[in-house]
């Protein structure tokens, strides 16, 4: 199963700029998507047993980030696990 590290404040001097941060987005979204495409059970690996799966919540709040790439890679995500629930016929309460 894939869990999700908290983030940590950090002083104001280490903070990445406001794109670093939506790079750094989409390069965490290209890896959970070849993740999912290489693993073997989508339901499985990402613990989708409700709608309030980590990887559920992380795509909800970034679909509607004003980076249309990050938008564009949490929707990409979103409907490549839909799509594997749907083939393994695997339903999320909620």
């Amino acid at each position: 199963m894939i869990s999700f590290a908290s983030s940590t404040s950090t002083s104001a001097s280490s903070s990445p700029s406001v794109r670093d941060r939506h790079s750094i987005l989409v390069s965490a979204l290209d890896v959970l998507v070849d993740v999912l495409r290489a693993s073997s059970s989508a339901p499985d690996r990402f613990a989708l047993t409700n709608s309030g799966a980590p990887v559920l919540r992380l795509c909800e709040s970034l679909c509607y980030s004003s980076d249309p790439e990050v938008a564009a890679g949490a929707v990409r995500l979103l409907c490549l696990l839909a799509a594997d629930c749907k083939k393994e016929m695997h339903h999320v309460e909620g």
